[in-house]
């Protein structure tokens, strides 16, 4: 008996729902076979897809299993051949991929086959199929334009605003729960000072996340910044001139001119401009009122600007106290902490010897592993030349040599591959521990004198969870990362003082190092 499979679709979620139009081509498509004497021997249903694309799940299914049983499979059965494709390339694409392994297309609802007629009657309903949906197209392509003309929005709506319709019924947008955040974070470049990438961040520390919940992207922060629909103006593909939209603005037109002026002038870079100003600490200072990282900016006075720390979580009338801090001030006061978490030549000397016994115990297993793999390619290079020897001694024949070899130097590749990997594990030792050493020595200096992003890197590795801020009181005590915390530890046993946090246990991590 031939055998076949059946491959269904609907282009709706409305139907994938309910399920009426999968069932009933299901139905008929198993009739079909069993009328013509054929086993369906597998299902696959596209639910919700769009036939103008072939990457759907199901039918590249259908696909791989048609070229896996090959040998086994007749037909490929559909209800209808626009289920397959709405693309004329695509339908002869398919075709042409199942024909080659000797399988023919089937319509349960049409006059198709291997022979002359058939093949003329499968082309004109691929022509047919891409007609129909070329003209569904223009049709909503063009209510989208209209739409959009009289200032409607048609999209997915952008961060800040949820899709609605108007009175109307024309499809628009309103402000969503996000759209305050929207506005004061806009309005925050406007005040100047910031870089692409700490607007980035200022977003995240603001708490403003994609639709699904993660962070915002880089190219997300310009295309935000960007985007006239803040304003109230809406601009698309589908219009020549951009026209008021019927939904509310968060920001003014003035006001996205600014934004826009801005990003022009750090694009086109501007010789007369000032240097960016200094926040090294900004992203690492966290709120102690609310939790929240604190940003920077410089606010004009009525003689010069101030370049402050400040919260844009917390309001002074719901704290209580100031919001707001001294830039110099912060960092003068984080460079004393600093200092005072330089540990001493004697604790480092200890540190080095407990870190070194340490991670030779660790690496005894991989030196083992190494040599054992080491005499295991002595032993495959031996084999591969004693192939060769039995070759020229009449012994193998040209295939039996190939053959053997091609395993061999396969067995071969694999082995020195093992062998790199753990040879690049194998760092030097002595010379990682002496780096770190003289990192962790002069962390001071070197954040005085390191660019923005190693800057910002050695604040991760010494303070991972951040410093917490009183605009009160200042700084207080403070937690460093794993490195400080072992240091404390060799501190005390060493009998010295202290004002970094501890842990319990030692346990040096290389990548720490």
């Amino acid at each position: 008996m031939q055998k076949a499979i059946i491959y269904t679709r609907v282009s709706t979620d409305e139907q994938a729902k309910n399920g009426i139009s999968l069932q009933r081509q299901e139905v008929e498509a198993k009739a079909y076979c069993k009328a013509n004497n054929i086993e369906a021997v597998e299902v696959f249903c596209d639910a919700g897809e769009s036939a103008k694309t072939l990457d759907r799940p199901q039918l590249l299914a259908s696909l791989e299993f048609c070229r896996k049983h090959s040998k086994d499979i007749d037909y490929l059965v559909v209800w209808k051949i626009d289920r397959l494709a709405r693309q004329t390339q695509d339908h002869h694409t398919i075709t042409a991929a199942i024909t080659k392994m000797g399988i023919e297309l089937r319509s349960v609802t049409e006059n198709i086959g291997s022979n002359p007629s058939g093949k003329f009657m499968e082309g004109m309903l691929a022509l047919m199929s891409q007609f129909d949906n070329d003209v569904r197209t223009e049709r909503v392509l063009g209510g989208v334009k209209t739409r959009t003309e009289e200032g409607g929005w048609t999209h997915i709506a952008p961060l800040g605003y949820q899709n609605i319709k108007d009175i109307e019924r024309r499809p628009t947008i309103k402000p969503d729960e996000k759209a305050p955040l929207i506005a004061k974070w806009l309005r925050e470049f406007i005040r100047g000072g910031y870089t692409l990438r700490e607007m980035n961040q200022l977003a995240y520390d603001m708490g403003i996340r994609s639709r699904q919940g993660k962070r915002v992207s880089y190219q997300q922060t310009i295309n935000i910044l960007r985007n006239p629909i803040y304003a109230g103006i809406v601009k698309t593909k589908f219009i020549d001139t951009p026209v008021k939209g019927v939904h509310e603005p968060l920001i003014t037109l003035e006001e996205h001119e600014e934004i826009l002026e801005r990003l022009d002038k750090r694009k086109k870079g501007n010789p007369a401009k000032k240097p960016l100003e200094d926040w090294r600490l900004r992203g690492l200072l966290i709120c102690a009122d609310c939790g929240h990282k604190l940003t920077g900016s410089s606010p004009k006075g009525r003689v010069k600007r101030y370049p402050m720390y400040h919260c844009v979580k917390c309001k002074v009338k719901t704290v209580g106290h100031r919001v707001s801090a001294p830039r110099d001030k912060l960092h003068q006061e984080f460079e004393q902490i600093l200092e005072s978490i330089s540990p001493t030549d004697d604790t480092m000397k200890l540190f080095r010897e407990l870190v070194v016994l340490k991670w030779n115990a660790r690496h005894i297993e991989q030196r083992k592993q190494l040599k054992a793999m080491n005499q295991d390619l002595e032993k495959l290079h031996t084999k591969k030349q004693r192939v060769l020897d039995l070759f020229i001694e009449g012994s193998l024949s040209v295939d039996e040599k190939q053959s053997a070899l091609t395993k061999t130097e396969a067995d071969i590749v694999g082995t020195e591959i093992k062998i790199g990997q753990l040879k690049s594990d194998s760092l030097d030792t002595e010379s990682l521990i002496d780096f770190s050493i003289n990192m962790l020595q002069n962390v001071p200096k070197l954040w005085r004198l390191a660019n923005h992003v190693d800057r910002q890197r050695l604040q991760e590795l010494v303070f991972p969870e951040g410093i917490v801020y009183n605009f009160e009181s200042g700084f207080g005590t403070v937690k460093t990362g794993e490195l400080y915390q072992l240091i404390n530890q060799i501190t005390q046993i060493n009998g010295e003082n202290t004002n970094v946090v501890g842990v319990v246990g030692f346990e040096p991590t290389a990548n720490q190092l």
